[in-house]
């Protein structure tokens, strides 16, 4: 029968138990049994009842605030002068609900994230139980704000207990807890000796069950554990304000140690962030993330001092894996960061190489101003990477400056510094001859301080990409994925390279599904359109709009799924219905590029070549028709304005050849080529058009828009009837339709999300 009253609830778990475990399971176990004895004897004591024992934890209540808080300070001073080490104590005043042997109720969850705050040896109360405390002699208790617990609506005002060290609680409890530990003496009967043996033996028994169940929680084998993580946002407990930098930065240096691990899947920080006070209970959060397990924890920075304390959830049980506080002199926040990383795969059971070990131990800058300077530099950043606008990435750059004036051997710091020059590089520098150069400068700094910087090879790998040389842009992003297997940016640029410069639609695929399952963040929905476009691009436009499908779900930007059926409608030659799906991609932005390319070509394709005029016309500048000059030049042409038509034609002749000369990526996947055959051919000179046609033929994996356009472009008309063209067309669906059968062949088809 359930009944609901006013309840003290006590949570209190053993500090530094897991590591315990590792070191000596005896010494530990033995440990747990004596926790447990003491525990059992002074909550009787003080009228309190236990409701349960998980691990090294024990949750009670008791029918009064003073009880359970003279409870708690007789077990701190007990531990202290037992030697054991210091329990972790929480204590929250609440009507709960008691159902036979099981207390539940707001009141209980509150108690127990009150407890996962406090420190070794700490006991923490809430506002609730300090009012009925306050007035009684010899106990004080120090403010340490309002805090916000997840899944707890309103902040909480948390205090710090402190009790004289000459208050009397209750006389005798020394004698009490010495009948518990200690063994009397003196003769002892036959029977009375056979009844030890047996009470022995249950006791082994006991022991070796709770071993077995420590074993399957602390040390369960890998088989048993989903080597999965999430690290969601510290939460900030810091004096004063503006210290959210500080904590949002322990986050982001605990998931890159985490990353570097292989053995694990670990979440990006972009994929977490959203999660930041959310409301969402750690169950919710781990399915939405797809992950098994969360990291959460607090950081208090206040002057040189630090205190993180971090707890391991196990996200569909709830059951607490590990937990642990860190109270350290702000010099020490990089062995924090190297103790987090280490307990947590040690929990989960993953493997480090001797390689990962140096990584996650590797102290980054000398200078304490400086690593300042750098956090708040990447939280900048991460307001940008968020959404949040271009401003922040100027404060960004000023930030690293800061941090690089301190300590010019920073390396992650000109790797940041030179990710947020790559991301304010304008379409004005395109065709620049020092496009990017400040980028390369600051990642090959951060090299020549740290080979090992993997935010650096990434960078480097962009640059390379972008400047067109995709050997030394696929080298570099492989480095930076062997120092961090879970890095995105690394993992993204790889799927898009093995696709568009490798041709292996197949690794290409994989890659990005490896990317889908540590990435959810705001570029989620792209990141589903990246992959609905690889599979347009090789031709499976079903499985593409299975992945179009769940991008508007997330985006509501429909223009990629409409694409998808314009392309189609295009393969089979049904122009009016493309005309349908053109429009549809033109709702809400009839001046996108999508729109005004896909309705223009299709209107000229339906010989409708004074209305495809005025669609370009109406979107004539050069940042929408920079690849397209030749397209409005053939309608001029058919329309008899053959001055304006050759306008265009030079205008495109030009930039393919710039693209082509600087390696741009307009010409990295041959579409200024393939422009250039086609321009040449409408001007009659083959000779030009087979040589640039050669060059698509011979040099990529042709994707399906290339393949529907080459069968139906009219500039192609003078050559089309030719053996030439013929064999390069053939040529080009060979190679594509033999990747379309391998990726049919080797990669499952996707799951259909619900309707």
């Amino acid at each position: 029968m359930e009944q609901r009253r006013l309840a003290a609830i006590l949570f209190s778990d053993i500090s530094g138990y897991t590591a315990q475990m590792g070191e000596d399971e005896n010494k530990a176990l033995h440990l747990l049994e004596k926790n447990r004895k003491l525990h059992r004897a002074l909550v009787k004591l003080f009228h309190g009842t236990i409701i349960d024992e998980i691990g090294d934890g024990t949750f009670a209540c008791f029918n009064s605030a003073l009880d359970a808080v003279y409870c708690a300070v007789e077990l701190t001073r007990t531990c202290v002068r037992e030697n054991f080490p210091g329990l972790h104590i929480g204590i929250h005043l609440a009507e709960v609900i008691f159902s036979g042997h099981k207390v539940f109720g707001d009141g209980v969850n509150l108690a127990s994230r009150i407890q996962t705050s406090a420190g070794r040896g700490e006991i923490l109360i809430s506002e609730d139980v300090y009012r009925n405390i306050r007035n009684h002699e010899g106990i004080s208790a120090e403010f340490l704000g309002e805090k916000n617990f997840k899944n707890i609506k309103e902040p909480v005002g948390i205090y710090k207990l402190t009790v004289a060290d000459s208050l009397i609680i209750a006389k005798g409890i020394d004698e009490q807890l010495a009948e518990v530990f200690e063994t009397s003496s003196g003769n002892i009967s036959i029977s009375a000796k056979k009844l030890a043996l047996y009470i022995t033996a249950a006791i082994l028994l006991v022991s070796g069950m709770i071993f077995m169940a420590l074993k399957i929680n602390y040390r369960r084998p890998p088989q048993l554990v989903e080597k999965s993580i999430a690290v969601l946002p510290f939460k900030n407990y810091s004096p004063g304000s503006g210290e959210d930098y500080f904590s949002d930065g322990m986050t982001e240096e605990v998931i890159n140690y985490l990353s570097k691990i292989r053995d694990l899947k670990v979440i990006s920080r972009t994929s977490v962030e959203q999660y930041k006070d959310s409301p969402e209970d750690i169950k919710t959060i781990a399915r939405e993330l797809g992950v098994s397990n969360i990291l959460e924890g607090s950081v208090r920075k206040d002057s040189n001092k630090i205190r993180v304390t971090v707890q391991l959830i196990q996200a569909q049980s709830g059951f607490h894996l590990w937990s642990d506080e860190y109270d350290r002199n702000l010099s020490g926040i990089f062995e924090v960061q190297t103790d987090i990383a280490k307990e947590v795969a040690g929990v989960l059971a993953a493997v480090l190489s001797e390689k990962e070990k140096m990584l996650i131990q590797k102290r980054t800058t000398v200078s304490l101003t400086a690593y300042d300077f750098y956090m708040k530099a990447k939280d900048e950043f991460m307001h940008y990477r968020m959404g949040e606008g271009n401003v922040y990435l100027d404060r960004a750059v000023s930030l690293y400056l800061k941090a690089l004036a301190l300590d010019p051997r920073f390396a992650p710091a000109y790797a940041g510094l030179g990710w947020t020059y790559y991301r304010k590089t304008g379409l004005n520098e395109y065709f620049s001859e020092n496009y990017l150069d400040s980028v390369k400068i600051m990642g090959e700094k951060a090299l020549g301080f740290d080979d090992n910087c993997e935010e650096a090879h990434a960078l480097l790998g962009h640059y390379y990409y972008e400047l067109g040389d995709p050997d030394r842009a696929f080298a570099e992003i492989e480095k930076a994925i062997d120092i961090n297997p879970n890095y995105i940016e690394a993992l993204w640029l790889k799927a898009d390279m093995l696709f568009y410069n490798k041709g292996d639609y197949v690794d290409g695929i994989n890659f990005s599904l490896k990317t889908m399952e540590l990435y959810h963040g705001p570029d989620y929905g792209d990141l589903l359109a990246f992959i609905g476009g690889a599979y347009m691009q090789i031709g499976l436009t079903d499985r593409a709009e299975n992945y179009f499908r769940q991008a508007v779900s997330l985006s509501g930007d429909s223009s990629g799924f409409y694409n998808i059926r314009y392309l189609k409608a295009r393969s089979e030659r049904n122009y009016d219905e493309a005309l349908i799906y053109a429009n549809k991609i033109c709702v809400g932005d009839s001046l996108s590029y999508y729109c005004t390319d896909q309705l223009a070509w299709c209107l000229t394709l339906q010989k409708r070549y004074r209305d495809a005029l005025n669609i370009w016309k109406r979107n004539d500048n050069q940042e929408l028709t920079l690849n397209n000059g030749h397209r409005i030049g053939y309608l001029y042409m058919l329309l008899g304005d053959e001055k304006k038509a050759n306008e265009y034609f030079i205008r495109q002749i030009r930039y393919c050849e710039e693209s082509i000369r600087l390696n741009r990526s307009y010409s990295q996947s041959f579409r200024a080529h393939y422009d250039l055959a086609a321009i040449y051919s409408y001007l009659n000179d083959k000779e030009k058009a087979y040589l640039y046609l050669e060059e698509v033929s011979e040099n990529i994996l042709p994707p399906f828009w290339m393949i529907i356009l080459m069968k139906d472009d009219p500039l192609f008309d003078s050559i089309r009837g030719e053996e030439t063209f013929r064999a390069y067309l053939k040529e080009m669906e060979e190679k594509f339709n033999a990747e379309r059968n391998r990726v049919l062949l080797l990669v499952p088809e996707p799951e259909r999300p619900a309707s």
